[in-house]
C-alpha cells in the first residue's frame, strides 16, 4: 500500500498504522502495548498458524482425508487459544465498552474458522468469544459495511 508516495506491506504495521489513526489502539501507551499484543497473538499464532499450514496441505495436493485430518487436529489447539483469549476480555469488547483492533482481528478469525476446522466448532467457541464477535460485527461502519458487502459470511453463530 502506498501513503504519501511510500510503499508499506506489512500487514499488523498497517493495521496499527489505521487503527491508531481511527482510536482502536486504547487510551494511553500501555493500552497500545496491550491491544497491540493480543492483535499479533489472533494474527500471528491463530490466522496465520493455521492459514499457512492449511495453504501448505492444499498445494501438496492432499487428499479430503488428510484435510479433514488436519482440521480435527487443529481443535485442541483452537480451543486452547480461545480461553487464553477469554481472559483478556474486560466488557463487551477486550477493553471493556469501546471496540479496539484486537476485537476486529478476532472477528476476522472467527469469520474464517470454517476453512481451518471440522464442522462443529462453533460448539467450541466460549461465549465471551461469540459476544466479542457478534459486538464487533454490530458495531457502528462495520455493520453498515457488513450489510453492504457482498463477501460471504462464513460464521453467523449467535
Amino acid at each position: 500500500m502506498k501513503i504519501d508516495g511510500k510503499l508499506y506491506g506489512q500487514t499488523i504495521s498497517l493495521a496499527r498504522h489505521f487503527a491508531k489513526k481511527g482510536g482502536l489502539l486504547g487510551n494511553d501507551e500501555y493500552s497500545e502495548l496491550h491491544i497491540s499484543s493480543l492483535t499479533e497473538f489472533i494474527v500471528l499464532d491463530c490466522v496465520e498458524y493455521y492459514g499457512s499450514r492449511l495453504k501448505n496441505l492444499l498445494m501438496s495436493s492432499a487428499s479430503d482425508e488428510e484435510i479433514l485430518k488436519f482440521k480435527d487436529s487443529n481443535m485442541e489447539r483452537f480451543k486452547e487459544n480461545m480461553q487464553v483469549l477469554v481472559k483478556y476480555i474486560k466488557g463487551d469488547f477486550f477493553e471493556g465498552d469501546k471496540l479496539c483492533l484486537a476485537d476486529i482481528a478476532l472477528a476476522h478469525l472467527i469469520n474464517g474458522l470454517s476453512l481451518f476446522l471440522s464442522k462443529g466448532y462453533e460448539s467450541e467457541i466460549d461465549p465471551m468469544i461469540t459476544k466479542v464477535y457478534n459486538n464487533v460485527r454490530n458495531s457502528p461502519g462495520i455493520k453498515e459495511y457488513l450489510e453492504g458487502s457482498t463477501l460471504p459470511l462464513m460464521f453467523t453463530h449467535s
